[in-house]
């Protein structure tokens, strides 16, 4: 649990960075600072969140001391991969490609990608050996020094390229600060195995490569908004997109953490039998709560524009996201829910062609949308470049693999959902205010919690029902 609260504070930490970073910067400043994260997260993207993966999967307490070699390898790959986004970086600012960015902004790409990519390793190290304090550490750590670092610099310089810096000074203080928590027992430099080095990238990299073909896909829209109306609308665009990805896909992250690995725990103890059984169980948990936070998060949309969104953000925030929100959902539960499946068989190639059919549909659509096209035009086409994704996902899945959640669980979590559509609805009415949002965020939960205690989605009474009994006899 302490993982599942440290990544949904992390989460709150983001959102609110992103809000003071956009209020601060403006639009025009915060389209350049959006434009170059983008990048920088298709870097760590392509070449370094493969190895999280690897290390979430194999890296273990027991190879920790068994086999230390793992560590070295894992090490070394990302050592060799890093060099990899900085040359990537450099070949494109010398073929004159620089996006629109300054030098300074553009320069500090590479080392955005490869702290957030150092950062991740870790806390992936970390979650592996299931060593919560110290991610919980790291994870506040990094938040209460970016606060103030980036904060501060967007509020003080109002310069993209300070809150880019802030960023990366962040992560590196609070690697500084845990780096004992983080080492092996025995701290001499294995030689990597090579053998090793190539099964771990097998395994991870075509999940990485669909993550990004499916990053691109904004990344996209947004170069798109800023070489035709500019980087003000890019900046519009981008708030919206960047608030409802965090909202919906933090929750699904948050439970992939938690999920994913009690399905590898089945494996290994009782067999793939079981393994496939919990994998689908979990497909329909993540859609129970993707369900709820998505609608959830359009049922508060006036409140939560008029009480937290900078204003000269507002003009179109609640119609670009009410247009992105299906689509969002439908990647977080491709990421989530159907992800793990391939995953599972260590057979993840049929993501890839999902993704290249969203991002076809995207680039298609796209092209027909003349100078004159909004960007609510661009949130649509993006989400149906998504619906593709999950629809071409869903079925690899259910025909390649047999492995389909409970029609019961999906018809609970609807049913919730729409009660909670129902009860949530009419608050709208008491006008956009910070007591209007409680309100219809109070309200949403319990009714959602109460409708799928009733009908025992994704058997959450009986977990319940354990858990009290556990807490009752524990002394």
């Amino acid at each position: 649990m302490l993982v599942i609260s440290t990544f949904l504070i992390n989460s709150v930490f983001n959102f609110a960075l992103g809000l003071l970073i956009a209020r601060f910067l403006g639009p025009q400043g915060f389209g350049q600072y959006a434009i170059a994260t983008a990048f920088a997260v298709v870097l760590n993207t392509l070449f370094l969140d493969w190895i999280r993966l690897a290390a979430t999967r194999f890296y273990s307490d027991k190879t920790r001391d068994e086999n230390p070699v793992i560590r070295g390898t894992l090490d070394a790959i990302f050592v060799l991969s890093a060099f990899g986004v900085v040359l990537t970086c450099a070949v494109t600012l010398a073929l004159g490609f620089d996006f629109g960015l300054t030098i300074a902004l553009a320069a500090l790409v590479p080392a955005m990608s490869i702290c957030n990519g150092l950062f991740d390793y870790h806390t992936a190290l970390a979650r592996a050996r299931f060593e919560e304090r110290t991610y919980s550490l790291m994870v506040i750590l990094k938040n209460v020094i970016s606060l103030i670092l980036m904060i501060g610099g967007a509020w003080w310089f109002q310069s993209p390229v300070v809150v880019a810096a802030g960023f990366v000074v962040s992560i590196l203080a609070t690697l500084l600060v845990a780096r004992k928590r983080l080492l092996d027992p025995s701290i001499r430099i294995h030689a990597p195995d090579w053998k090793d080095a190539k099964r771990f990238f097998l395994y991870g990299f075509p999940v990485i490569v669909a993550s990004m073909i499916y990053y691109m896909i904004p990344l996209w829209n947004r170069t798109a908004i800023a070489n035709t109306q500019g980087f003000a609308a890019s900046g519009q665009f981008s708030l919206a997109y960047d608030i409802a990805i965090r909202v919906v896909q933090t929750v699904g992250s948050a439970l992939d953490i938690i999920l994913f690995q009690i399905a590898i725990k089945l494996e290994n103890k009782t067999g793939m039998d079981d393994a496939k059984r919990q994998v689908a169980a979990n497909m329909g948990i993540v859609f129970a709560v993707l369900a709820a936070v998505t609608a959830g998060y359009w049922l508060i949309l006036p409140s939560f524009k008029a009480v937290l969104v900078p204003e000269a953000f507002r003009g179109s925030f609640a119609a670009v996201t009410t247009l992105l929100l299906p689509g969002l959902a439908c990647y977080a539960l491709i990421q989530a829910a159907i992800t793990p499946v391939f995953q599972l068989k260590q057979k993840t190639w049929p993501v890839v062609f999902a993704a290249l059919v969203a991002f076809g549909v995207n680039a298609a659509l796209s092209s027909t949308l003349g100078r004159g096209a909004s960007i609510s035009d661009y949130a649509q086409i993006q989400t149906y470049s998504y619906v593709a994704g999950f629809v071409v996902a869903m079925v690899l899945a259910v025909f390649a693999e047999k492995i389909w959640p409970s029609f019961k669980d999906l018809a609970g979590a609807s049913l919730a959902t729409l009660a909670m559509v129902g009860a949530v609805w009419p608050l709208r009415s008491f006008g956009a205010t910070f007591t209007t949002l409680l309100l219809s965020a109070l309200a949403g939960v319990l009714v959602f919690a109460a409708v799928s205690y009733v009908l025992n989605v994704a058997n959450c009474r009986v977990i319940i029902k354990q858990w009290r009994a556990q807490k009752k006899a524990s002394p």
